[in-house]
């Protein structure tokens, strides 16, 4: 049946975190909805904006970018995760 499907990005907290920054276990970076059709397939891609790979830094009052590795996640919601990857 034709049915509408919202592919989500998440994208998980640095393994290096400054002191005194919080970062949220996983955040919603991208998403899109689309449309399918009976028996369709479609490739989406999504991009992750570079400010969500950043957080402010009230020390230097200006954006910047966390270092380490990251966990990119990919699926239909944040429950329902179906592809892992890991990202510096």
């Amino acid at each position: 049946m034709a049915s509408d499907e919202v592919p989500q990005v998440y994208l998980g907290a640095p393994s290096e975190i400054p002191s005194g920054v919080q970062f949220p276990v996983r955040a919603l970076a991208a998403f899109d909805r689309i449309h399918l059709a009976p028996g369709e397939a479609k490739t989406v891609t999504l991009h992750v904006p570079e400010r969500q790979l950043q957080y402010w830094s009230t020390a230097n009052s200006k954006w910047e970018t966390a270092t380490g590795k990251r966990t990119l996640s990919v699926g239909a919601s944040s429950r329902d995760l179906r592809v892992e990857q890991s990202i510096n």
